[in-house]
């Protein structure tokens, strides 16, 4: 597996990949704003050989503290290990550019998913903790687990 670097311009790359994890990711309007988002802001690519399957978009808050603003893995390459290569490679990068703090979104333990029960177990796998919960940011069905890491 390699990890790539693209500046802009990663749409076509990123659409399918998203598309396979419709549990995840159902709501259309947000997906297209995903989609939109990780073509014009650079974005970490994971392949298997040249085949992409899987992605990370990062949002640049300020200096010192970054937010992963979308990451999507595959479904047929789930507990591979991909989102730990594409972490990895973000954190290395960032670490390089000094920033301290990378921070993510989840749903919180309080919605029913169980999706997102895996996805708030990958993250504290990776030492993200939980900080906050936005309990109406998104919608008063859909509240927000902030979790953060110090890089």
């Amino acid at each position: 597996m390699r990890v790539d670097y693209i500046e802009s311009g990663s749409a076509d790359i990123c659409r399918p990949i998203l598309q396979s994890v419709h549990r995840w990711f159902g709501i259309e309007s947000i997906n297209e704003a995903y989609i939109q988002y990780v073509d014009e802001h650079p974005t970490f690519i994971a392949y298997e050989d040249d085949m992409p399957i899987g992605f990370l978009s990062l949002k640049r808050h300020y200096a010192q503290a970054v937010e992963i603003w979308v990451i999507a893995v595959h479904v047929d390459y789930h507990r591979r290990g991909v989102g730990r290569a594409l972490l990895d490679s973000t954190e290395a990068m960032l670490r390089e550019e000094g920033v301290k703090f990378l921070q993510v979104k989840t749903l919180n333990d309080t919605h029913p998913s169980p999706e997102f029960a895996l996805t708030r177990e990958f993250y504290k796998g990776m030492e993200f903790v939980p900080l906050e919960v936005f309990p109406t940011i998104w919608s008063e069905d859909h509240p927000a687990l902030q979790l953060i890491k110090a890089l």
